[in-house]
This record gives C-alpha cells, sequence and structure tokens, in this order.
C-alpha cells in the first residue's frame, strides 16, 4: 500500500536555510532560493495585457527582499543598490545566485513537466 504525504507535511517547504554567497565586491550574504508563491507575487501587477513585465526592476527588488535572508533588506534599500550597482556587479551575481537556487538558472530542467511521478 502507498503511503500519502499529509498536508502539512506538503506544506512544511522544502527550501532550508539558504547558503552563504560572497558577491564579487568580497561582501558576503545568505540567500535562498524562491517559493513557488514568491516567484508568482514578485510579478504581480507588473504584467502588461500581453504578459511582459512592466517593472523588470521592482520584480527584481521583491526577489532580492525575498531571497537574501541575511541581512535583511526592505524594497527601498535594494533600489538604493540597484542605482549604485553596476550592470554585471554584485546585484546581477545575486540574482544568477537566486535564479539557480529556485531552479530557475541556466541549464534548469525544463523538459517533460509530466514526467515527474509517472509510473
Amino acid at each position: 500500500m502507498t503511503e500519502y504525504a499529509s498536508a502539512d507535511e506538503l506544506a512544511e517547504g522544502d527550501l532550508g536555510d539558504g547558503e552563504d554567497l560572497t558577491l564579487p565586491s568580497g561582501k558576503k550574504v545568505r540567500v535562498r532560493g524562491l517559493t513557488r508563491y514568491e516567484s508568482m507575487f514578485s510579478a504581480k501587477g507588473l504584467m502588461d495585457s500581453d504578459g511582459v513585465l512592466t517593472d523588470i526592476a521592482l520584480y527584481e527588488r521583491r526577489q532580492v527582499v525575498a531571497c537574501v535572508v541575511q541581512p535583511k533588506l526592505t524594497l527601498a534599500q535594494v533600489e538604493k543598490w540597484q542605482r549604485k550597482s553596476g550592470a554585471n556587479g554584485d546585484l546581477k551575481v545575486l540574482m544568477d545566485h537566486i535564479k539557480a537556487l529556485s531552479g530557475r538558472g541556466e541549464g534548469a530542467d525544463k523538459s517533460d513537466p509530466g514526467a515527474a511521478g509517472d509510473d
């Protein structure tokens, strides 16, 4: 007989407590991947009728606020950082790392979505 997970077990989450990341500037942060909810929420209200993001900067700020565990940052602090960071600097490296931890980075498994659990 197959034993299924309980609803509480499913809601426990699977992100862990994050990992340390040393940025190109030498500064260190603790970062984790996005939850599915955070991934969807970060785009909330930012899509035009064609599904195109209209405010990529706010989209990025929401993701940084959600995923940087240490130090905790506000949207205003991340915006200030965005305005001071080079295009390929610390924030780019951080965002690439968040994408990888969230399973959305380059090389992420995006194949047959029906394959999981097919028995």
